[in-house]
């Protein structure tokens, strides 16, 4: 996939664009059948697919503060290259940008700037200053302006539409299993393994610390499953202070089963599938052994339950 940052680095393609608009943050479902539907549409129509997101996500870069994101900018980028996006476009949504009406919104960047002949969007998008552009303005816009517009059904789960904001406070609810189920996939978090302080190792369950880019940790004690190097592994992570040896900054500590060797400097990609227990503290590190020996043997029957080796 080729990323192109900003509008002046975009090159219309000869034949025009479909375009997908969206902040996409998570790639949810819903997302996820935008997108489809463009490749579907692009296809039918000869067109070029480009997906257009913003970076920053527009509370950041209009209010410099915003909700944290489920993704970091690499995860979100992969995703949408999996679904086969040949062209991601990350526009900024500047002050001037964030001023033109629907109406300009759609001349200006759709049409003359990107050479848009198709344009799909979900069924909550909004355009245009102050977000005053709705759908059915964007298909009245395009039956003017000869811009085919699909307006994409959203995913629902329980009659409910999954969004971004529905898995966040999921997820800040330490909610792994609803989580899972909204995204399709288990919540990941990336990160660079760096130097601890060995408690682990002492304990006779050596971690390997993440550096993380992810704004959105959840908090407990974790089965999860852990890629390094193409390869999975059972794990159990732990997200919090570590509090029986007094209160830390928040971190994440992987403990992956079966390995052998070091992990220093290394890439992780953590995927939280069931929380056991929220974070305590206890009276000593020897007090904390015991727990944890609880929690490997609950790893290790859902690996077996579940057929993944550990």
């Amino acid at each position: 996939m080729r990323v192109v940052r900003g509008l002046q680095a975009f090159r219309p393609p000869p034949r025009g664009a479909a375009v997908a608009i969206g902040n996409f943050d998570g790639v949810h479902p819903g997302h996820r059948r935008v997108l489809k539907e463009l490749l579907r549409l692009a296809q039918s129509r000869l067109l070029t697919p480009v997906v257009l997101t913003f970076s920053p996500h527009p509370e950041k870069a209009l209010r410099r503060t915003g909700i944290p994101l489920l993704q970091t900018r690499e995860q979100k980028y992969d995703q949408i290259a999996r679904l086969g996006a040949p062209v991601l476009l990350l526009v900024k949504l500047t002050p001037r940008l964030a001023s033109l009406s629907a109406r300009e919104f759609v001349r200006a960047i759709l049409i003359r700037r990107l050479k848009a002949r198709a344009v799909v969007v979900g069924r909550g998008f909004r355009f245009g200053k102050n977000r005053q552009g709705t759908t059915a303005d964007l298909k009245r816009l395009g039956r003017s302006l000869q811009l085919r517009v699909r307006i994409v059904a959203p995913v629902k789960r329980t009659g409910r539409p999954v969004s971004s904001s529905w898995i966040r406070k999921a997820l800040l609810r330490n909610d792994i299993d609803l989580v899972r189920r909204l995204l399709g996939r288990p919540y990941e978090v990336w990160g660079s393994v760096v130097g601890g302080d060995k408690r682990g190792q002492r304990l006779g369950f050596p971690t390997a610390n993440l550096r993380t880019q992810n704004e959105i940790l959840p908090s407990g004690i974790f089965i999860s499953s852990v890629l390094v190097k193409g390869r999975l592994y059972p794990a159990l992570t732990n997200v919090g202070t570590s509090p029986t040896f007094g209160d830390h900054p928040r971190h994440v500590e992987a403990y992956l089963i079966g390995f052998r060797g070091s992990l220093y400097g290394q890439e992780l990609k953590v995927r939280f599938i069931k929380r056991l227990r929220p974070e305590r503290k206890f009276s000593s590190e020897h007090a904390l052994v015991a727990p944890m020996k609880r929690d490997l043997v609950a790893a290790r029957e859902y690996f077996r339950r579940h057929h993944l080796q550990a």
